[in-house]
């Protein structure tokens, strides 16, 4: 097993998904590059795993999207 998050399928989708609901895409094309190079989404997958992979009901929600918005 690779030990790269972007290896797992449902790992890159879950996180298109959080990405998405983030607003990190604004058109198809930045979600049709994500799922073809998710790896250069390394930072940002770590910081949603550093804050315990917040959904949009958690409290650390809005840290997440602000981290997103300030890089």
């Amino acid at each position: 097993m690779s030990p790269h998050w972007f290896d797992d399928v449902d790992e890159v989708a879950g996180f298109g998904m959080v990405l998405d609901l983030a607003g990190e895409f604004d058109d198809k094309g930045e979600l049709a590059h994500y799922m073809q190079k998710p790896f250069q989404w390394d930072d940002e997958f770590e910081q949603w795993v550093n804050l315990s992979r917040p959904t949009t009901e958690s409290e650390n929600w809005d840290e997440f999207v602000t981290y997103l918005e300030e890089r």
